[in-house]
């Protein structure tokens, strides 16, 4: 469950888990925004694609992927993500890894010309027409006590967004 904290000065989202028993765990806290979370097989452990304000006069959002032991609440940053606003992740049915995506680059826009843009085009969340994307692989290395750690994610061979995988 996300709670949207109202500070004037310092807005935060948190991330709680909540149990059918009515325990409520706050389990993260970010200025940015809380995209996704997913809970590994074994519901031992929660990762999640989350962002962080940077610091500054634009107003920019640093994507990341976190892993949360539920038994300790104990977070580990598994890796700091490029800077752009369409980002998604999606958990292995087996926990074994993570897909995510990236945009490459984005075709020209014709916003100041006439709206004579071709259909059928894939576009961002904010309109703009995505050229080319690349899908990668975070694969999930577990300790001794059932905690992520991080490790090097592996480019895919093949371009493609919203990642999903197949039950």
């Amino acid at each position: 469950m996300v709670k949207f904290n109202r500070d004037p000065k310092n807005p935060t989202r948190s991330l709680f888990l909540v149990t059918n028993q009515g325990v409520e765990k706050e389990l993260l806290k970010t200025d940015g925004s809380i995209i996704s979370a997913e809970f590994d097989p074994t519901r031992k452990n929660l990762y999640c694609l989350v962002t962080k304000r940077l610091p500054g006069d634009e107003y920019l959002e640093e994507p990341y992927l976190v892993a949360i032991n539920l038994d300790t609440a104990q977070r580990v940053d598994l890796l700091r993500l490029p800077i752009q606003r369409d980002i998604q992740m999606s958990l292995a049915p087996d926990g074994l890894g993570i897909l995510f995506d990236q945009v490459v680059d984005q075709a020209p826009t014709q916003d100041d010309e006439e709206k004579d843009q071709p259909s059928g085009l894939i576009r961002s969340s904010d309109g703009k027409a995505i050229a080319s994307s690349r899908l990668w692989f975070l694969p999930i290395l577990l300790d001794k006590e059932n905690r992520a750690t991080p490790a090097d994610p592996q480019a895919l061979e093949l371009p493609g967004l919203r990642p999903k995988w197949l039950p």
